[in-house]
């Protein structure tokens, strides 16, 4: 493969600076999963901190209130573009000039997590600090892979087709398409490279990601010279989350007795650090190629540093080297 211009792809980062002085008093935002993901309600609170309206979205029906704000949205639902339709009155009610859609929602892994995380933990207390024979870890990520299966189509959905189809109907809307400024998503790096960065629970969230990030890329160009931004921001393993949660704290304590794991956490991105980068993408100087925003956030410091890589037109090679740039992982 070949070397990487680090004029261009400076792969110890690229650091960006927050913007100073934010100002959203004129930006209606749509956050998808905004109602459900602490993610999406972190962001949330950070877009009215700086005087933006909010509109989220949820699936969950016991949190959905569009009295205040939260809209139901259901990929999975028979009525999917009825709820949309509700959803974009709401919007055409806003007095807002610009329209930010930030794609949050995902569905796909949290079974397959659970069956992995009761199974190895099944195994240690079965074998304590013995070998595991290889036919019980063979068994176990069969186990897993039926949950994965089971999991596809509502992947699929809430992490491709749904948002898809949301971003074509508020795009096509006479009265509110002119307004969108900028469509947001919250990727990862196994979806950007989803057959190289393999994990055995993640493959129905990572497969459908990598299908939509395709999806904004054939279209980012385009949508560039109708004066909307296109930006794709994720993380190695954003620490303080479910998924990130289950990888620096319960799954090492889990694997093999031969294998070791090291994370320093402290270099490991929040999702305050993520919050960061989506201001950057809305309103900072980002590199952009093809009409494309694309920031894979490294760390970020106190100030409002993020380190950042831009991963426009990143390699699989190029962001391993990134991450032991970054020291954030090792692996033995």
């Amino acid at each position: 493969m070949a070397e990487v211009d680090v004029e261009i792809y400076d792969l110890e980062g690229i650091v960006l600076k927050s913007p100073e002085n934010i100002d959203y008093s004129d930006t209606l935002f749509i956050v998808t999963g905004g109602g459900s993901s602490p993610l999406g309600k972190e962001m949330t609170d950070e877009f009215k901190m700086h005087g933006g309206e909010v509109l989220v979205t949820t699936s969950n029906v016991d949190k959905m209130n569009p009295d205040n704000g939260i809209f139901p949205l259901d990929y999975n639902s028979d009525d999917l573009e009825h709820q949309i339709s509700f959803l974009l009155n709401a919007v055409r009610k806003s007095d807002r000039e610009n329209i930010v859609l930030v794609h949050n929602a995902a569905a796909g892994a949290t079974e397959p997590i659970t069956t992995l995380i009761t199974g190895l933990k099944g195994l240690k207390r079965k074998y304590k600090n013995e070998l595991v024979p290889n036919d019980e870890y063979t068994k176990l990520l069969d186990e897993v892979q039926l949950a994965v299966d089971g999991e596809s189509d509502i992947a699929r959905m809430v992490n491709f087709e749904g948002p898809r189809r949301l971003t074509e109907m508020i795009l096509e809307d006479d009265e509110i398409g002119h307004k969108v400024s900028d469509v947001i998503f919250l990727s990862s790096l196994p979806s950007t490279f989803p057959e190289e960065f393999f994990l055995p629970f993640y493959p129905a969230v990572s497969q459908t990601k990598h299908e939509f990030e395709v999806y904004l890329r054939e279209n980012a160009q385009s949508w560039r010279e109708s004066g909307i931004n296109t930006a794709i921001v994720s993380a190695s393993i954003i620490v303080d989350t479910f998924v990130g949660g289950i990888l620096t704290r319960i799954l090492p304590r889990l694997l093999p007795v031969d294998t070791k794991v090291e994370l320093d956490e402290k270099q490991l991105p929040t999702k305050a650090d993520v919050l960061k980068a989506v201001n950057i993408a809305v309103c900072g100087e980002v590199p952009e190629r093809n009409g494309l925003r694309s920031l894979f956030v490294l760390s970020s410091e106190d100030d409002g540093v993020v380190s950042a890589l831009d991963r426009s037109n990143l390699g699989f090679q190029e962001a391993v080297k990134a991450l032991k740039l970054a020291n954030s992982i090792q692996v033995s």
